[in-house]
C-alpha cells in the first residue's frame, strides 16, 4: 500500500497507521507545480539539472495540534534525516537558495521560475512571507515578471492555478510576536550534504548529526498550525525519513519524533515517505500496420498497472494532443475507438496515472494515414489460343499497398465470370470457351481491396479458334477379309491430332465395343488397337478418336460379313429401312459357310408374317452366282395366308438362251430378292420375319434339300434432319470447314426441347409440364433467371435437377433444354441434324464480344433505318426489317438505330436485347443474338412475314416499322408425324445478320471488287493547331450523294485521342475511342445527305511534340455509303481524286499472290479480326511486292497500302 494518499485539501497525507496523542499529527507533502513547456524554455540558463515538463514541485509541512510550535528537523547517530529523489533536484541558478528562502525578495521571486527553486525552511518562502497550503491561501499570488508558471495541471495538482485568474500561490505574510510564522533557520552540526540543493546534481540528502532549528519555535501561520519545512523539485521520484522536534507551548516540554524509532521513543508514520513506483502502461493497436488508410476505424488497448496503488486513469494522445473521446475501461484494459480521418503521420501514446498522481507514457504506437490506395493486379495470365468448348484457366497475381486484397474478378468480353481462387499466392479463374463464338476474346482482372475499394483491370486477350478435329483411320479389318467367328480381330486404327490423342474408342453397327490402347508411335501420331471376339452377322466397324480438347472424328466404315461356323447353308438377309419406306426387298442368299456348284435350279418355299408384309409376286434375279440374269426364269405361287402366316413358292431355272454349261457357283451372294409391301399393322418401328420353309438345289443327277436361316424386315423412324443455311440476299452458303475450323466463324445447331418451367429463387429445382420429353442429363438451359452456365443434372418426372441455381424465381417461364451435341454445315452450308437431339433446331451465329463489326454494321446501315422511322423512300424486305430490329422487341425504333451506332463503333460489345436483358441495361448473362434464322417454309406461308398491306402502316397482319415478326431461337423441325413414323423433308434456313440491314455480309463473303470509288479525308493539311492539341477536319469525296460515312483509325506513341466534334448539324454522330484494341471507330449518317465538300466532323487529337504527321495515324477502315473506300490525309485538287492503284492478283489464290503500286508504301496483311497477321513490308513506287500467306488457314484477309497521302485497303481470298 502506498503511503501517500489524495485528500481533501488536494494535497498528499501519509496514511495514518494508529491514532496518537501526541503534539505531532502527521508531515503533509502537497503537490505544488508541474513545469510545462513556457517554464522549460523561460528557465534561467544554466542550472545543473535543468527543468523538463516531468519536472514536479513538492512542498512538505509539519502539520502540529493546537497549542504546539515547531523546533527543528534532526538527526542523531543511528537515526539519520534523509530526503532522496530518483534522478536530481531542481536548483535555480538566479536566486536559488539551499535552506532559506525568506531572505529572497518578492520581487526576485517573481523572476523566471525561481519560485520553483528546491530548498530547506522553517516556515519562510519569501521575504515576509510564510509557506501555506496553496489552498489556505488568501492573499492571491505574486505575479511572474516573464509569463511563466501558468500551468493548471488539476488532478494531484489541485485547481488552485500560481498564475492568473483565482491564482494562490501559498504565500502569506509572516506572524509577529509572539507568534512568530518564520525564523531564520540555523543549521546545527554536519550539514555537507546540503550541497545538492546548490547547484549540484545530486538527488540524495543524508544528515547523520545535526539539526535545521528555528530558534525558540514557530507556529503555523493559519489554525492548522502547518509548518513549511522544505520545497523540492525533482522529475523523480521523493522520498524522505524525517526527525522532528517540536514543542507543547503551555508546558514547555519538547517532543522527538523519529523516522525510525528504537525504544520508547516517539514516532509518526508520514515520518517516512517511501518513493512512489510509477505505473506501468503498454499500448497496441488494431489494426497493427505503418500505413493506416483514411477513414479506417481502430482500436487502442493500453494495459496499465500500479504495483504498489492503483491506476486511476489512462489518457491517449495523438501527435501529443490529449484525444477527448471515450475511454472505455475493463479491468487493467483500456480502449479507445479512432477513426484515421486525418492525413500524414501519427504517433499515438497512452498516459496511466496512479493514485499518487505519477505518470506514465507508453511507447508510441506510429503509422501514416493516407487515402486508400487501389489494389494492383499483375501477371495477368491466360492461353495464347483456345478452342470452343473448351476450359481454360487465367492466373494473376494481385497486391494491396496498404492494406490486403478481398478479391480478385475476372471478366471476359467485359462480361464478369466470377471470383478467382486463391492458391500459394496466385488468384486463379477457370472458363468455360463458348463453343460457338470465335475470334479475339478480351481477358481482363481487377482486384478489391479489404475496404471495397476496386483497382483498375490488368488486360490481355486469348484467340479463340475452332478445334480442328483429329485424324482417324480403321487399318484392321479390312473389307476383303473373310472372317468366320469366333475369330479374335485385332481392331487397329490409327489416329492423329496437334493437341494430342485423348482416346480412340471402337464401335460396332455404332455400338460401343471397347476403348482402345496405344501400341505404337505417340499420343499426337500413334496407333491404338483392341482384341474384339467377332461374333456372325454383318458387322461394320469403325474407330472414333478424342483429341485433349474433346474434337471428334469418325474413320471410314469397314462392313465385313462374318460368318457363322454353324449357319445352315442358305439365309434370308435382314432388311433395315425407314418406316417411311412402304416396300420391302428381302434378299435370299448363300451363307459364307457354303459354297454351291454344279446347281441349275431352285424350288423355295417362303413363309413370312402375311398381318404385317404381303409379297407383290415380284421376284428380282441377281447376277452373283450366274453373271447373266436374263437367262434364269422365275416362277412364283403366293398362298392364301392363314392368319399371320403366309406362304409363297418360288422356282428358279434356266431358259432356253442359256448355254448347255450354265450353272449356278459361288458363296456368301445373293440369288434372288423377294418384293413385299408393308400392310397397316406395320408400326413405325416394328420388325416382320421372313423364313425358308424348303430350299431344294437341282442337279444334273437330281435334287438335293437343303435348309436355310430366316430374316427380318426391319422398320425404323429416320432421325436425320437435312437442311441447308443460305444468307438471305444472295442465297449463298453460310459454310464452315471442321477440316480448317479458323476458315470460317462456326454455326452450331444444336438440338432444343422448349417449354415452360417454374421454381422458386435460388432453387436446383425446376418443374416443367409432365407431357414434355425429350429433356435429358447434360443438356443446357436457356431461360430468364437461370445462369448462363447451368445444364441439366439429372430428370425425374416433370422435376428437373439443374447444376446451377436460378438467380429468379420461374412462374410458367419459357425455357429451353438445349442439346450438349452440336453440328455445324459443311462447305456447303449442308448439315444433317439428328432428331434424336430434339425436334426443334437451335441455330447460333455469334460473334464475340470485342471484334469489329464496322465493315458490316455502320452508318448505311443506320441511315437505312433512320429512313424507314421517318415514313422515307425505302421499303425493306422482311429480311431487311428484321435486321433493324436489333434489340428483338418486335418493333423498329430510335433505339435500335442507337444500338446500331454503338455497336458500330464498340460503345456497346454487343447488341442488349429484350430477351436477355433488363429495362436498366442489366444482362441475365446469356449472350445477345448476332444472328437469327428463319426457315424457308415460314417465310413463305406465314402472313406475318408478308408486308403490310398498307406499308409504311401496319395492317396488324403483315410486318412493318411497328410489328417486326422475331424469329424464334428454337425452330421446329420441318417433320411430321415424329410420334409414329416421321416424315422429314428438307429445309433452307435464311441467316439474317442484325444491324446488316443493306446485306453487307454477302459483299465481304463473296469474290469481287472490295472498294468503291471515293474516299474519306481526314485532311491534316487544315488542321488547326491549339497548343500540342489539333482539331482535323472530317470529310469526304465521291461520285454519289453521301448519307452515311464510317470510319476507324488507330493512333502511334505521339498521338492520343481527345475528342470528335460534330459540325454537320443535321447528322447523327457516334464514335467510341475502345480501350481494348486502341482504335477509334466513327460512324455517322444524314437523311438529307451530306453537303458536298462539307466538313462532317473534327478529329481533335493530342501530341507529344506538337507536330502532326500522316505517320501518326493508321487507317484501319473507311465507309461511304455502307461500302468500303480509301482513306486520305490530304484533300484532292480535283473534285475527286482516283483511288491509289493497287492491284493485288490472283485473287483468290492460294496463299502466294503480287501486289502492285505506282507509289511506294508500305503493306500490311490483316484478318476479319482485325488482327494484323504478317509485319509491315515496303513496297517500291511502280513496283511489285509477293506475299506469302502459306502458313494461314483459308478464308478473307486484307490487304492494307499506305504511304503518306493514302491509304487503302483490297480484299483477297485464300483457298
Amino acid at each position: 500500500m502506498k503511503t501517500l494518499r489524495l485528500i481533501t485539501n488536494l494535497c498528499f497525507f501519509l496514511l495514518a497507521g494508529s491514532a496518537f496523542s501526541q503534539g505531532l499529527q502527521g508531515i503533509v507533502v502537497e503537490k505544488y507545480y508541474q513545469a510545462n513547456a513556457a517554464d522549460v524554455a523561460g528557465q534561467e540558463s544554466g542550472a545543473s539539472v535543468p527543468l523538463t515538463t516531468s519536472s514536479v514541485t513538492y512542498r512538505v509541512f509539519v502539520d502540529m495540534a493546537a497549542g504546539y510550535k515547531f523546533n527543528q528537523i534532526f538527526a542523531v547517530p543511528g537515526q539519520s534525516l534523509t530526503v532522496n529523489t530518483t534522478t536530481a533536484f531542481y536548483n535555480d541558478p538566479g536566486y536559488g537558495v539551499t535552506s532559506n528562502p525568506g531572505t529572497i525578495s518578492l520581487t526576485n521571486m517573481a523572476k523566471k521560475t525561481t519560485m520553483l527553486d528546491s530548498w530547506f525552511t522553517t516556515g519562510g518562502v519569501a521575504a515576509g512571507k510564510s509557506g501555506v497550503l496553496k489552498s489556505q491561501d488568501t492573499d492571491g499570488a505574486i505575479t511572474n515578471t516573464n509569463g511563466l508558471l501558468t500551468n493548471n495541471p488539476g488532478g494531484c495538482f489541485g485547481s488552485i492555478p500560481l498564475q492568473g485568474s483565482g491564482a494562490q500561490d501559498g504565500y502569506l505574510p509572516n506572524g509577529v510576536s509572539p507568534n512568530l510564522t518564520y525564523a531564520a533557520p540555523n543549521a546545527l552540526g554536519g550539514f555537507s550534504s546540503l550541497a545538492v540543493l546548490d547547484q549540484t546534481s545530486g538527488g540524495s540528502i543524508t544528515i547523520t548529526d545535526g539539526a535545521l532549528a528555528a530558534l525558540g519555535g514557530i507556529v503555523g501561520t493559519t489554525s492548522s498550525n502547518m509548518v513549511l519545512i522544505g520545497q523540492f523539485t525533482t522529475t523523480g521520484q521523493l522520498s524522505f525519513a524525517l526527525n522532528v522536534q517540536i514543542q507543547n507551548i503551555s508546558t514547555g516540554l519538547a517532543e522527538n519524533y523519529y523516522a525510525n524509532p528504537t525504544g520508547s521513543q516517539l514516532t509518526h508514520p508520514t515520518l517516512t515517505l517511501v518513493a512512489n513506483t510509477p505505473p506501468t502502461v503498454t499500448l497496441a493497436a488494431s489494426p497493427s500496420s505503418s500505413g493506416i488508410i483514411t477513414g479506417t476505424s481502430m482500436t487502442f488497448t493500453a494495459t496499465a498497472n500500479d504495483a504498489n496503488g492503483t491506476v486511476t486513469g489512462v489518457q491517449f494522445f495523438d501527435n501529443g494532443t490529449l484525444l477527448n473521446g471515450t475511454v472505455t475501461q475493463s479491468g487493467s484494459t483500456y480502449t479507445y475507438a479512432y477513426t484515421a480521418s486525418v492525413n500524414g503521420a501519427h504517433a499515438i501514446t497512452a498516459k496511466a496515472t496512479d493514485n499518487d498522481c505519477a505518470v506514465t507514457t507508453s511507447s508510441a504506437v506510429n503509422f501514416t494515414v493516407a487515402a486508400n490506395q487501389a489494389p494492383t493486379v499483375s501477371a495477368l495470365t491466360a492461353p495464347a489460343t483456345a478452342y470452343l468448348g473448351s476450359t481454360v484457366t487465367f492466373t494473376c497475381t494481385a497486391a494491396d499497398v496498404d492494406g490486403t486484397v478481398g478479391s480478385v474478378e475476372f471478366f471476359v468480353n467485359a462480361v464478369s465470370i466470377g471470383n478467382g481462387t486463391l492458391a500459394s499466392g496466385t488468384y486463379s479463374k477457370s472458363y468455360n470457351v463458348p463453343t460457338n463464338v470465335n475470334g479475339t476474346y478480351s481477358v481482363q482482372a481487377k482486384a478489391t481491396d479489404n475496404l471495397g475499394l476496386a483497382g483498375s483491370f490488368a488486360n490481355t486477350s486469348m484467340n479463340v479458334v475452332a478445334n480442328t478435329p483429329p485424324t482417324v483411320a480403321l487399318t484392321n479389318p479390312t473389307a476383303s477379309q473373310l472372317i468366320s467367328a469366333p475369330t479374335v480381330i485385332t481392331l487397329t486404327a490409327t489416329a492423329a491430332d496437334i493437341d494430342g490423342i485423348d482416346s480412340v474408342n471402337f464401335f460396332i453397327n455404332n455400338l460401343f465395343v471397347g476403348a482402345g490402347t496405344m501400341t505404337a508411335g505417340s499420343a499426337t501420331n500413334g496407333t491404338w488397337t483392341y482384341a474384339y471376339t467377332s461374333t456372325p452377322g454383318i458387322k461394320t466397324f469403325t474407330a472414333k478418336a478424342i483429341d485433349d480438347f474433346q474434337a471428334k472424328s469418325t474413320s471410314a466404315a469397314v462392313t465385313l460379313d462374318i460368318a457363322d461356323p454353324n449357319a445352315l447353308p442358305y439365309r434370308v438377309k435382314n432388311v433395315t429401312q425407314n418406316c417411311d419406306q412402304t416396300t420391302y426387298l428381302m434378299p435370299v442368299a448363300v451363307s459364307n459357310t457354303y459354297t454351291v456348284d454344279n446347281v441349275i435350279g431352285y424350288d423355295v418355299v417362303l413363309t413370312y408374317d402375311a398381318s404385317r408384309l404381303i409379297p407383290t409376286g415380284n421376284v428380282f434375279v441377281a447376277n452373283n452366282l450366274y453373271s447373266n440374269a436374263s437367262h434364269i426364269e422365275t416362277a412364283t405361287s403366293i398362298g392364301t395366308p392363314s392368319g399371320s402366316n403366309g406362304t409363297m413358292q418360288i422356282s428358279l431355272n434356266f431358259n432356253g438362251n442359256a448355254p448347255a454349261s450354265a450353272e449356278f457357283n459361288g458363296t456368301n451372294a445373293d440369288i434372288f430378292t423377294v418384293q413385299f409391301t408393308k400392310t397397316s399393322a406395320f408400326a413405325g418401328v416394328d420388325s416382320a420375319t421372313v423364313a425358308i420353309s424348303s430350299i431344294q438345289e437341282s442337279y444334273i443327277t437330281g435334287v438335293l434339300n437343303k435348309t436355310a436361316n430366316s430374316g427380318k424386315a426391319y422398320s425404323i423412324k429416320n432421325q436425320n434432319y437435312p437442311a441447308t443455311l443460305l444468307f438471305w440476299s444472295d442465297n449463298q452458303a453460310i459454310k464452315y470447314n471442321a477440316a480448317n475450323p479458323s476458315a470460317f466463324l462456326i454455326t452450331n445447331v444444336n438440338g432444343t426441347v422448349s417449354t415452360t418451367g417454374t421454381a422458386t429463387a435460388a432453387s436446383t429445382s425446376l418443374t416443367i409440364p409432365n407431357t414434355v420429353t425429350g429433356v435429358v442429363a447434360g443438356m443446357n438451359v436457356v431461360a430468364d433467371g437461370i445462369p448462363a452456365s447451368a445444364t441439366v443434372a439429372s430428370v425425374s418426372g416433370s422435376t428437373v435437377t439443374l447444376s446451377t441455381a436460378t438467380t429468379a424465381a420461374l412462374t410458367a417461364t419459357p425455357v429451353a433444354f438445349v442439346s450438349a451435341t452440336a453440328v455445324q454445315p459443311n462447305t456447303s452450308g449442308v448439315f444433317t441434324h439428328i432428331l434424336t437431339n430434339g425436334q426443334q433446331v437451335r441455330i447460333s451465329r455469334d460473334i464475340s464480344n470485342n471484334n469489329s463489326v464496322q465493315l458490316l454494321v455502320n452508318g448505311a446501315d443506320a441511315v437505312l433505318g433512320k429512313t424507314l422511322l421517318l415514313n422515307g423512300n425505302f421499303t425493306p424486305s422482311v429480311y431487311q426489317v428484321m435486321a433493324l430490329d436489333v434489340n428483338l422487341d418486335g418493333v423498329v425504333s430510335a433505339g435500335d438505330i442507337s444500338q446500331i451506332k454503338q455497336r458500330a463503333t464498340l460503345a456497346i460489345p454487343e447488341f442488349r436485347q429484350a430477351w436477355n436483358y433488363s429495362v436498366t441495361g442489366v444482362s441475365n448473362g446469356h449472350p445477345s443474338k448476332d444472328w437469327v434464322f428463319v426457315d424457308q417454309t415460314t417465310v413463305a406461308n406465314n402472313a406475318a412475314y408478308q408486308i403490310s398491306a398498307t406499308f409504311p402502316a401496319n395492317d396488324n397482319v403483315g410486318y412493318s416499322k411497328a410489328k417486326v415478326p422475331v424469329a424464334p431461337f428454337s425452330i421446329n423441325a420441318n417433320v411430321t408425324n415424329y410420334a409414329t413414323c416421321p416424315e422429314v423433308q428438307s429445309e433452307n434456313y435464311f441467316g439474317i445478320m442484325l444491324g446488316d440491314v443493306n446485306a453487307s455480309y454477302a459483299t465481304f463473303t463473296a469474290n469481287g471488287i472490295l472498294k468503291d470509288n471515293g474516299a474519306v479525308v481526314l485532311d491534316l493539311a487544315a488542321a488547326k493547331q491549339e497548343g500540342n492539341n489539333f482539331r482535323i477536319p472530317v470529310s469526304f469525296e465521291a461520285t454519289e450523294v453521301v448519307n452515311s460515312l464510317d470510319f476507324a483509325v488507330r493512333f502511334n506513341n505521339n498521338m492520343s485521342y481527345s475528342e470528335m466534334s460534330q459540325l454537320d448539324a443535321a447528322a447523327e454522330v457516334t464514335s467510341f475511342m475502345n480501350s481494348e484494341d486502341q482504335t477509334l471507330r466513327f460512324s455517322s449518317f444524314n437523311v438529307e445527305n451530306f453537303a458536298t465538300g462539307a466538313n462532317v466532323a473534327e478529329l481533335v487529337v493530342a501530341t507529344e511534340n506538337g507536330k502532326l504527321t500522316e505517320k501518326d495515324i493508321v487507317a484501319d477502315l473507311a465507309i461511304i455509303n455502307g461500302k468500303p473506300v480509301d482513306m486520305k490525309f490530304a484533300k484532292s485538287s480535283e473534285a475527286l481524286q482516283q483511288t491509289l492503284n493497287v492491284q493485288v492478283y490472283p485473287n483468290p489464290n492460294n496463299g502466294t499472290f503480287a501486289v502492285e503500286s505506282v507509289e511506294g508504301a508500305q503493306v500490311s496483311i490483316i484478318d476479319m479480326n482485325g488482327r494484323t497477321i504478317t509485319e509491315s513490308a515496303q513496297i517500291p513506287a511502280s513496283g511489285k511486292l509477293t506475299i506469302n500467306l502459306a502458313q494461314v488457314n483459308a478464308g478473307v484477309y486484307f490487304v492494307r497500302v499506305q504511304n503518306a497521302n493514302f491509304s487503302t485497303i483490297k480484299k483477297v481470298i485464300v483457298e
